[in-house]
Parts: structure tokens; C-alpha cells; sequence
């Protein structure tokens, strides 16, 4: 027990307990007033926010280059992936930053033999908006790097620089698509946001239908179409 001023006993175990640095803070249920603040804020704003984010997709959508934009499909089921080129000129536009950049090596050992794979994360940040740890990936096991003449390369013969540049633009570019929502654009939709589908590189592939009753490619093409999807926006030119 002890005693605090004005002559009250108190038992100090009770004290601890009660006011002890392991015991967690109360917190009153519901909203707080600042909270709901920020909500009524946001929805006086948030027409004008959805104005302002169409402005600047077409701002950027406009601008794209020939190669800059890799069509997937045809007909109604048809979309637009950005390409790393493409993501990179946006970025510098508008300025978006890239910042806390992290990397690791991933390595094993299967029965093809030895494998790399090299990770990329970053923070992405816009006009007081941030996304972090966007990360990006690429190694000896994809086939734009590790496969040739019907084989698998030997680690000695992988370009693992070009490889950990890869990984690092997949990074920037997942972050830039996030951000400015302009993943997976559908090609009808396109020109409605001010990018002409004419500019991008096409690509189909043959299929036939699955029990399901959706496409589905078959044989070679089902290797193939993993590796464009993956890969070919990473290059420049969208070209094979």
C-alpha cells in the first residue's frame, strides 16, 4: 500500500495493474470525430478527385508512343497492358517518385538444375499519395532469359545483370499501373480515355474451347502466351 497526497491509500499493485506499461490503451468504440471528418471531407471532394484522376489518366494516355501500350486478345475481350517503356515515360512526366528500393536473390536447385531469381521493391509516391512495397520479379527461369534452342541455359550463360534490371522496371512499372489505375485497360475503352488502341502492338493466340466453355490456349501456344503476358511489355518495342 501506499499512501498519495491528500492522505489516500492506495494498494500499488492495483496501480500497476491498471496503469502498467503492458496494459493497452482504451479505446472507445465507433468513429472518431477526426475520423469522421476526413469521411465527410472526402465525400464533399471526392467528384472533383474522380475528375481530377481522368484528367490526368488521359493526360498520360494521350501521350503514349507507338510500343508503349501491348494489346492481349481480340474482339470484346480484348485489353491493354502499359509496357516497362511506356511506364517509365509517365513516371517522368508526372513525377511520380520512387523511393526505399529493396532487392534480394532467391536460389535453388530442381531437377532442370540450379535457378535464380532476383526481387525488386519499392515505395511509389504522387501528389501525397503512396503505395509501398511494389515489388517486381524476373530470374533464369523465365524463358525470355533462361531458355534457348529448345533448352534451358546454364546459369553460367544467364545475363543476370539484365535480369536485375528487369526485375527493378517490373517493379516501377506494377507501381505506376496501380497507382494511376490504368491496369488491364479494355480495348473498347480506351479511346472513351484518350489512348488509340491503333498504336499498340496486337497479339492473339489460337484456341479452343475448355470443358467450361471458355477459351483456352493449347499445346506450344499455352508456354507461349505465359511468356508474352510476363515479358513482352518489359521490353521497349513490344516486339518479339
Amino acid at each position: 500500500m501506499i499512501e498519495k497526497g491528500g492522505g489516500e491509500v492506495v494498494d500499488a499493485q492495483a496501480e500497476l495493474v491498471e496503469h502498467g506499461s503492458n496494459m493497452p490503451a482504451r479505446q472507445e468504440p465507433g468513429f472518431s470525430e477526426d475520423r469522421i471528418d476526413a469521411i465527410c471531407k472526402l465525400g464533399e471532394n471526392v467528384e472533383r478527385l474522380g475528375k481530377a484522376m481522368d484528367k490526368i489518366r488521359r493526360f498520360v494516355l494521350a501521350r503514349a508512343l507507338p510500343g508503349d501500350w501491348c494489346k492481349f486478345g481480340d474482339g470484346t475481350t480484348s485489353y491493354l497492358e502499359l509496357s516497362s517503356a511506356g511506364a517509365e515515360r509517365i513516371g517522368n512526366d508526372l513525377g511520380i517518385g520512387f523511393t526505399g528500393w529493396k532487392s534480394w536473390k532467391e536460389e535453388g536447385e530442381d531437377k532442370l538444375g540450379r535457378w535464380f531469381y532476383w526481387y525488386y521493391s519499392c515505395d511509389i509516391s504522387f501528389n501525397g499519395r503512396k503505395m509501398e512495397s511494389i515489388e517486381g520479379r524476373a530470374g533464369s527461369r523465365d524463358k525470355f532469359f533462361g531458355y534457348k534452342e529448345g533448352a534451358w541455359k546454364e546459369l553460367e550463360d544467364v545475363k543476370e545483370a539484365d535480369i536485375r534490371q528487369a526485375a527493378r522496371r517490373r517493379s516501377m512499372q506494377e507501381g505506376i499501373r496501380q497507382l494511376l489505375g490504368i491496369r488491364r485497360i479494355p480495348a473498347e475503352a480506351a479511346k472513351t480515355l484518350g489512348l488509340n488502341p491503333d498504336i499498340a502492338r496486337g497479339y492473339s493466340f489460337a484456341s479452343k474451347r475448355d470443358d467450361s466453355g471458355h477459351r483456352a490456349p493449347t499445346g506450344p501456344q499455352k508456354g507461349i502466351l505465359k511468356f508474352v503476358k510476363s515479358y513482352l511489355c518489359l521490353r521497349v518495342n513490344c516486339v518479339i
